[in-house]
């Protein structure tokens, strides 16, 4: 674990009811570990295992989390393969599950993006600064996806969660088995013996709960990588286009309400008077409000709070600008021809003849 660098996390162990914690990371400086360092093991169920804040294993199933969000970047996909390929996982082998709000994830990637100093400046204030930035991110815990900052944050940690998880599960195969650590290998989610013997993972996850992590647990060298850095299908491809991903607009509570709003077309302008007559009688509506620049709908669903929005005739205050481009053009040729003569009057003011 020495050989990490900075920005790294040195990783320890607690037990807990149930299972095992392995995970506390606080920098460089890692205080004594607990088992609530670790957002997973409160959750953690009869005879699972979490090895980190990205991993946990229960008898059913392998968990992998993604720490950041995925708009439309790919992370969701790029940070489990990180854990998978340390791990010898395949796709299909594991489900996702983005991370809740936690300390344990604080964006060590902004560590150089906050520091006033370029990237390149690898002097001792500048690696002063970007220690000083990533302790302050540390107690902030500030967990954030942004600035092309989630390779730089996960890159070496979850390689470090996965190769941690995979050589844990070994020691317990081992322990289970009396083969020696050495002559066990890992392949698509199994401990494999000498024999050919295949063991499951989730089939090793209450024994790993009760095994010394594997601390010295070293990333596998880039050239020995099966999917990192070659070409891959994202991981929500498929259930994208199935329909079966489920986006924010999919979210659905007991009793929950829509809404729609329409405001002014004006940008920045208020709303001078609304019918919404025809509005209150329609399908699903609940209640219909004045809002700042417009009106909004309540309904019971998202449909009837659009077309019962769409159904409010509005009279808007008009533009304090130009309504349509060419008369932006206007103005701006005008103000441009003023400014000319303006500078050229300057010019002439200040000038002596030759």
């Amino acid at each position: 674990m020495q050989t990490l660098s900075r920005r790294a996390f040195v990783f320890g162990s607690a037990a807990i009811a149930g299972g095992i914690a392995f995970g506390a990371y606080s920098g460089a400086e890692a205080a004594a570990s607990s088992a609530d360092d670790n957002p997973l093991a409160a959750g953690l169920g009869a005879n699972s295992v979490t090895f980190n804040p990205w991993v946990e294993i229960s008898p059913d199933k392998i968990t992998l989390i993604a720490q950041h969000a995925d708009i439309g970047q790919g992370v969701g996909s790029v940070q489990p393969i990180m854990i998978a390929e340390e791990m010898d996982l395949d796709p299909g082998q594991f489900e996702i599950r983005f991370a809740g709000p936690s300390p344990a994830y604080f964006n060590t990637g902004f560590a150089d993006e906050f520091a006033p100093f370029v990237a390149a400046d690898q002097s001792p204030a500048a690696e002063e600064a970007r220690a000083a930035t990533l302790e302050w991110l540390r107690k902030s815990g500030l967990q954030m996806t942004g600035g092309s900052s989630t390779i730089p944050d996960t890159y070496q940690k979850l390689r470090v969660a996965g190769a941690i998880a995979r050589e844990t599960l070994k020691a317990a195969a081992a322990k289970r088995s009396g083969v020696a650590m050495a002559d066990l290998r890992t392949q698509s989610g199994h401990v494999i013996l000498p024999n050919g013997t295949k063991i499951a993972y989730v089939a090793l996850a209450a024994e790993a709960s009760k095994v010394p992590p594997v601390l010295d647990a070293q990333p596998r060298d880039p050239s020995k990588w099966r999917m990192l850095g070659k070409p891959m299908m994202r991981l929500d491809v498929r259930s994208k286009v199935m329909g079966e991903l489920k986006f924010g607009i999919d979210l659905k509570t007991e009793g929950m309400l829509y809404a729609s709003v329409k405001l002014n077309p004006n940008k920045g302008q208020p709303l001078k008077s609304y019918d919404a007559s025809k509005a209150r009688s329609m399908p699903g509506v609940r209640n219909i409000l004045e809002i700042k620049n417009g009106v909004a709908v309540i309904a019971t669903n998202s449909w009837y709070a659009m077309k019962a929005v769409d159904a409010i005739a509005c009279e808007w205050a008009p533009s304090a600008y130009p309504a349509e481009q060419a008369d932006h053009w206007k103005v701006l040729e005008s103000l441009s021809s003023r400014n000319f003569w303006a500078r050229s009057g300057e010019r002439s003011a200040t000038s002596k003849p030759a």
